[in-house]
């Protein structure tokens, strides 16, 4: 599942049943991932190769709906830059690419 969208096995009717074991109880009732990721603002965050509740990647439409407040959290303090979405194909760049971003 794509890190920030627990609220997709509520609102589907099919998904990975592996999902549910990494989920919270009752946390849809307080929270949901994007929510905990706007509080991580100033603080660097990096999203890569969301996946929706079934392991397919996540629309845009969706992605740009859901990240709105980590978007918006992250602009409040002046920390766009901090906060990436990343879309890698499979192999040995994904290595690359964090380790430069961890820097």
């Amino acid at each position: 599942m794509w890190a920030g969208d627990v609220e997709s096995l509520v609102v589907n009717e099919y998904y990975q049943p592996h999902y549910i074991l990494t989920s919270v109880a009752g946390a849809l009732t307080a929270y949901d991932l994007p929510d905990l990721y706007a509080l991580i603002a100033p603080r660097k965050l990096l999203l890569v190769n969301p996946a929706d509740q079934n392991g397919k990647d996540v629309s845009r439409k969706q992605l740009d709906r859901d990240m709105k407040i980590v978007k918006t959290a992250f602009e409040k303090q002046g920390q766009e830059d901090k906060f990436d979405i990343r879309f890698l194909k499979a192999g040995g760049q994904r290595d690359s690419v964090l380790s430069r971003w961890i820097k």
